[in-house]
């Protein structure tokens, strides 16, 4: 899936103060899922937050619900069945 971005946009998330959160990730207590797409650089989640379970879903970007509704159900599904 490939869209034409908005370079302006681009352009003033850019200039955004990036504020490193590791530290605020790293105090969570709570069983967390992190889904993304392989498309998108985000295992640093995983590493960061404790009890957390990583799900990449192949060929998948930003777009999760979208682009693979029935894996993305299937996660939350597994994940709220079966938290720990």
């Amino acid at each position: 899936m490939s869209r034409p971005g908005n370079p302006a946009a681009f352009i003033a998330l850019a200039r955004t103060d990036q504020v490193d959160r590791t530290p605020e990730l790293r105090r969570l207590r709570a069983h967390t899922l992190i889904l993304r797409g392989d498309r998108v650089d985000g295992q640093h989640f995983a590493r960061d937050i404790p009890d957390s379970r990583d799900v990449v879903l192949p060929g998948v970007g930003h777009l999760l619900p979208e682009e693979a509704p029935a894996e993305v159900a299937d996660a939350l599904l597994e994940f709220l069945g079966n938290p720990s």
